[in-house]
């Protein structure tokens, strides 16, 4: 009963102090590190031409390539298209702005009809983050069209229009699918997940000392020409030091 009482009581410690223990540290990077892929096949049918096709690797290839060309294409219309809106800027982008649209609609159409349920589809983070992100440049290339069949006027630097130029802003947030492409970058985001706690520790640590000697350093150098120049306040201080 003992030794029952000083594990739980060891157990409480661990959870309790800022650093964990070491062999407790190992096992949390290892299981960050190292956990399972995220795997499709338990989700998506187990037959259908569209769980076919959303399974091929050649599928997954296109989509990051297509992923990649929009990538290269979002710093092209930054740096010529002067457009506040679609409907305003040159044929020219109006035809590259619907491939991808018809293209990520595709990829988008396949990816759901090869779910099981619509409840796997819905409960997938990564295809609920492509819908989103889908929907949002739907919504800035297509609807843009129908508010100017409705002839919906867009001002510029505000009203309707400062409103598609902040949807123009979620394209980026498509850039983070070429995470995937690496592995080693999935690993490298987890390790600093796992280490996020100790760094967080030291930081506050660091944070603690300075205001420690600053409050020093401000009581010592009171009515000095040194306190009054760099130790006029607190926070002058901690910036000084």
């Amino acid at each position: 009963q003992t030794l029952v009482t000083a594990s739980a009581t060891l157990g409480r410690r661990e959870r309790n102090s800022i650093f964990a223990n070491a062999e407790t540290l190992k096992q949390q990077v290892h299981k960050n590190l190292f956990e399972e892929d995220y795997n499709l096949q338990v989700k998506y049918k187990s037959s259908g031409v569209l769980q076919h096709i959303a399974l091929h690797p050649w599928f997954e290839y296109i989509t990051f390539a297509i992923v990649i060309m929009y990538g290269l294409w979002l710093g092209i219309d930054l740096d010529y298209n002067n457009a506040e809106t679609l409907l305003q800027a040159a044929i020219g982008f109006h035809i590259v702005e619907n491939l991808f649209c018809i293209a990520f609609t595709v990829e988008i159409f396949i990816r759901f009809g090869a779910f099981r349920t619509t409840r796997d589809a819905v409960t997938d983070f990564n295809f609920a983050l492509d819908s989103g992100l889908w929907a949002l440049m739907a919504l800035e290339t297509w609807v843009g069209y129908m508010l100017g069949a409705f002839q919906v006027h867009f001002v510029d630097g505000g009203g309707i229009g400062f409103i598609f130029r902040g949807l123009r802003l979620t394209r980026v947030c498509r850039l983070a699918r070429l995470f995937r492409i690496v592995p080693e970058v999935d690993v490298l985001f987890r390790g600093l997940k796992a280490a996020s706690r100790s760094v967080g520790a030291t930081m506050a640590l660091l944070c603690l000392l300075i205001y420690s000697f600053a409050v020093v350093f401000k009581i010592l150098t009171k009515g000095t020409g040194i306190g009054d120049l760099y130790f006029g306040s607190i926070l002058d201080g901690m910036s000084f030091l």
